[in-house]
Parts: C-alpha cells; sequence; structure tokens
C-alpha cells in the first residue's frame, strides 16, 4: 500500500510504502515518484523526497538492486530529487537502504521521521 502527499511550497514529496519490497513494487514506487515529481513544474530537481518505510521490515535483494540502478539513472539527472530521505525503524531495512544509499549522494535511511526530516530541510533553512 502507497500514499503520496506532494507540497509544493516546501518542495517536498512525502511517500508512505507498506507491505514487502520486491522489484516489482520499486518499479512502481518510482513510477508514481516520477509522476509526483512531474507536477512541481519548473521546480523539479529542486524537490526532496522523504520515504515513511515504516510499514515495511525487509526488501527483496532485487529490490534494492533495482532501486540503485532507477535512483542512477542517467535519463532522469536533471529531473531527479536533491535529496531522498528514507525512515524505519527496522534495522535490517535500513541497513539494505545503506547499498542505496551509497549508490549516489543526496540519500540517506533513517530511524525516525523527525530525523529525516531534519536532514532533509537542514540546507534550506540555512538558504532561508
Amino acid at each position: 500500500m502507497r500514499n503520496v502527499i506532494i507540497s509544493r511550497d516546501k518542495l517536498t514529496i512525502f511517500m508512505r510504502v507498506s507491505g514487502f519490497l520486491d522489484a516489482a513494487a520499486v518499479d512502481e514506487i518510482t513510477t508514481e515518484m516520477r509522476q509526483a515529481a512531474l507536477t512541481l513544474g519548473d521546480a523539479i530537481g529542486q524537490h526532496d523526497f522523504l520515504f515513511d518505510l515504516s510499514g515495511t521490515n525487509v526488501a527483496a535483494q532485487s529490490a534494492i538492486d533495482t532501486l540503485c540502478r532507477l535512483l542512477c539513472d542517467p535519463q532522469w539527472q536533471s529531473r531527479r530529487a536533491r535529496r531522498i530521505a528514507f525512515f524505519t525503524p527496522s534495522a535490517l531495512l535500513r541497513l539494505q537502504l545503506q547499498r542505496v544509499c551509497a549508490a549516489r549522494t543526496g540519500i540517506a535511511a533513517f530511524e525516525d521521521r523527525k530525523s529525516a526530516h531534519d536532514w532533509l530541510m537542514q540546507d534550506r533553512k540555512v538558504a532561508a
């Protein structure tokens, strides 16, 4: 199950994902990510993603591989998110997400929403 909330004023897209993550689910999620980002118009590429994975405990290895590949896709280089933060209480899932975090800069995994949100917003506060 997923739901997406787009905050145009904060340039943040929030997605809640629950259930087991496999490669097919990741393909669907990244399609939804890109569709949500396209709604930002000229602000695309300046946005952040905040992923709530608290309803997910583990991902298939193929899902992690697919996520790494899709987040680094050069076709989306100019339109990709500035930063992506995942949060989940699952230590195992955070460990799996470290591969995604290492795939490109601007991606991090956290245990809780506040830490993830604070990391996304830290340099925006300085610029404001």
